[in-house]
């Protein structure tokens, strides 16, 4: 029995370059995969004090920490008790922001990510005397993040930042939401 040269070198072809995809594949160290890191290194109760600026209006808070559990009071626009929930929401939202590394872009693009007329910009003072700048931009193409800017610094590119839309109900809020709501009493029914 005679073989034909031709398909036992397509044979041996095909096991040497199996074998050399095969070698490849094992030395080759697995892609690096990007993980999600918190985008600030700061507690939620390390903040004593914070402003809110949207294109409808601009708040600003300050932590009483006097009374036993600290109080946020509101000194912008009103002079009024705040909301502790409203404002513990937008903390916790900003304390535990995670997101993968940035995407570093030109300023000139700025329009396009949203941050030619922000969505909110908010500023953090905390207990260590720290300041920290958050910008929120527009949604992302499928409305599933929000791009944004963390501690900009002026001229330079654009590091930009996808964070959770939940930043988006953090910051939207109506006026009567920010502030403490009081009850006033209920005057009691009387006998006749």
């Amino acid at each position: 029995m005679k073989l034909n040269r031709a398909p036992l070198i397509l044979l041996i072809v095909a096991v040497l370059l199996g074998g050399v995809v095969y070698l490849q594949e094992q030395t080759t160290p697995p892609p690096v995969k990007s993980e999600a890191q918190l985008l600030f290194g700061f507690q939620e109760a390390d903040v004593r004090s914070l402003s809110l600026k949207t294109p409808e209006r601009s708040l600003s808070f300050v932590k009483n920490t006097a009374p036993s559990p600290a109080i946020w009071q509101m000194t912008s626009p009103n002079q009024a008790p705040a909301n502790d929930a409203s404002v513990a929401y937008l903390l916790n939202a900003i304390a535990s922001a995670m997101s993968a590394p940035p995407l570093t872009v030109p300023r000139v693009k700025q329009a396009e990510f949203g941050f030619d007329t922000p969505l909110s910009t908010v500023e953090l003072a905390l207990k260590d005397g720290k300041t920290h700048r958050l910008i929120l931009g527009k949604p992302d193409y499928n409305r599933t993040s929000l791009y944004a800017q963390i501690d900009p610094q002026p001229g330079a590119d654009l590091k930009i930042f996808l964070v959770s839309l939940d930043f988006e109900n953090a910051v939207n809020r109506s006026l009567g939401e920010w502030q403490q709501v009081t009850t006033a009493p209920t005057p009691k029914a009387t006998k006749p």
